[in-house]
């Protein structure tokens, strides 16, 4: 299907300014084309400007259009401003799949692996501009090559320091502070320890190794993520000297995590302000806050300055009408069935395009729609959107731990994190959640509560029930464990009254009566049938309302009813 790019006038606006902000007069470059060496003669022109980076930062759920975005960067700054620019994109999706480092889950990704790859991909055919971040690797493997033989060699004093050695050569901060050797160097305390703290404990285990190591040797094994950030910086900066550059991350979401952003930073700022940097990815980067004992600094805070923050919406009903109608597509709507598109994709481009892709091969919109029904084998067009677009939305939750607790929030009626708890089998939920909500943008963390991002609970809910529920051991096991959960809270509860009606007052018995039959449709169809009809019938005298809710729950599971 053919690339069709519409809306997003703004963020292009701004790109085309940035971008003409970084090109010389005519003048200047007539003299820079035509007389370089009278050019080199000439005074310096005072810098005016400011000398920050330019960042722009586009973030959003999958399927929104970030990646569009990031191309249009691309294209515009090759189409509009010819042999003006080097472009380069850097997919981290792709990467993965070409560099095992990438591809070890987003916990364990390193940041040298990060700059390796940004190395790999920038350095092509420009070599030599790197040599000084080659030198800081090669320095870096003599340097391992000396403590490796230091650590055979120690037997006696300073021997309980050999496993700070080898994890100061792992370069991972997070696991050196955990260890218990270092608590001499930083005292005893509550566990957080800041990075200047960290490095001081670094700098004091070098010092075992002064004898062993030159004074490069030392400042490089001191700050080695540093060292090679700032090298690989460097050579940026001297390439966009010749040519400024551009330079898309897309999908950074796969590396985005703590460690591997703060070095990436160093990078950008190392490279100067001749390198405009777009870096697309699923998490808002741009706003601090607090995560556990982490803590994440935004770009705001750090880069007060030329900092350029998106976050993609969604389609609006005359956008879904133009993208439609575009020539490439050439299959118009009516503003009602515009409207039904946009009411069932939620406004995601990503469904959008499904949809018009369907429409092309000449299915009808009713049938795209429409739920299936039960006397279909095979997958309906419906169902393939909501399964593409789950599929979409979870690419990156690849641990079967993160699975099972998005699935369970999907098949929660409401947010409760005492059922959550019972879902999932923890004690404490703060911990696990946070650790999701770090991994995963589409969890939401408000108040006390946990939740998904509306778009995805809408779709995963609707996929669970067309093609895993009554299918899926997991779905099956969260949705037993919640009625067990459930059943003799309910059983206490209401004890506590004697007559039927002032169940219904009570929101607590109310709301659980309904979460119970929704978990009793997710084990079994007929389970949910033969416990909410009894409740049906009694709440016809009392409370409308509440058997609005109840039908709601039924209807909900329509696709799974047999017709009968």
């Amino acid at each position: 299907m053919a690339r069709i790019f519409l809306a997003r006038t703004e963020e292009q606006k701004r790109f085309r300014e940035v971008l003409r902000s970084l090109q010389p007069n005519a003048g200047s470059r007539w003299l820079s084309e035509n007389l370089p060496t009278v050019v080199k003669l000439l005074p310096a022109k005072k810098e005016t400007v400011s000398t920050s980076p330019h960042i722009f930062l586009l973030y959003g759920e999958g399927g929104m259009g970030k990646t569009s975005l990031g191309r249009r960067f691309c294209d515009l700054t090759r189409d509009e401003f010819p042999n003006c620019f080097d472009v380069l994109r850097l997919d981290w999706e792709e990467a993965k799949n070409e560099y095992p480092s990438l591809n070890v889950g987003h916990e364990s990704i390193r940041p040298e692996s990060v700059l390796e790859t940004i190395y790999l991909a920038v350095s092509k055919g420009r070599e030599g501009i790197f040599e000084k971040y080659r030198q800081v690797e090669k320095t870096l493997k003599q340097i391992e090559e000396k403590v490796d033989k230091e650590l055979q060699a120690r037997q006696g004093e300073g021997a309980e320091y050999a496993p700070i050695l080898k994890k100061g050569l792992s370069w991972s901060l997070g696991a050196l502070r955990k260890l218990p050797q270092v608590e001499a160097l930083l005292g005893a305390g509550d566990g957080k320890v800041d990075e200047a703290i960290a490095d001081s404990a670094v700098s004091a285990l070098v010092g075992l190794m002064k004898k062993r190591l030159s004074l490069e040797e030392r400042r490089i094994f001191a700050t080695p993520h540093r060292q090679l950030a700032e090298a690989l910086g460097h050579g940026l900066q001297a390439i966009s000297a010749q040519k400024p550059l551009v330079l898309l991350l897309d999908t950074y979401e796969i590396v985005d995590r703590l460690e591997c952003d703060r070095v990436l930073r160093m990078v950008i700022k190392a490279a100067g302000r001749r390198v405009v940097w777009a870096i697309a990815g699923r998490a808002n980067m741009a706003d601090s806050y607090r995560l556990s004992q982490d803590y994440f600094r935004g770009y705001r805070d750090e880069f007060s300055e030329n900092l350029y923050v998106y976050p993609m919406s969604e389609f609006s009903r005359e956008q879904v009408s133009e993208y439609f109608a575009h020539p490439e597509i050439n299959v118009p709507l009516s503003d009602e069935a515009a409207e039904s598109v946009k009411q069932f994709s939620l406004g995601i481009p990503f469904v959008v395009q499904q949809i018009a892709a369907m429409r092309q091969q000449g299915i009808d919109l009713a049938t795209i729609l429409s739920a299936p029904t039960a006397d279909r084998d095979d997958e309906s067009p419906r169902e393939a959107v909501v399964r593409a677009t789950s599929d979409r939305f979870l690419r990156y939750c690849l641990d079967e731990h993160d699975k099972k607790a998005v699935y369970a929030m999907a098949m929660m009626r409401r947010p409760d994190n005492e059922l959550l708890k019972a879902m999932l089998e923890v004690a404490d939920l703060e911990p696990e959640m946070r650790s999701l909500k770090a991994r995963h943008s589409f969890v939401l963390l408000e108040g006390k509560g946990i939740r998904l991002h509306d778009k995805l609970e809408s779709f995963l809910q609707d996929y669970l029930r067309c093609g895993l529920a009554g299918q899926s051991p997991m779905v099956r096991e969260l949705s037993d464990r919640a009625v067990a959960y459930l059943e003799p809270r309910l059983s206490e509860w209401t004890q506590e009254f004697k007559d039927t009606a002032d169940y219904f007052e009570s929101d607590r018995i109310a709301n659980g009566l309904l979460d119970l039959v929704q978990h009793k449709f997710w084990q079994d169809v007929e389970v949910g049938w033969r416990y909410a009809v009894p409740l049906f019938v009694e709440s016809w005298q009392y409370d409308g309302e509440w058997q609005e809710q109840l039908l709601g729950i039924i209807e909900s599971f329509q696709v799974r009813f047999d017709g009968d």
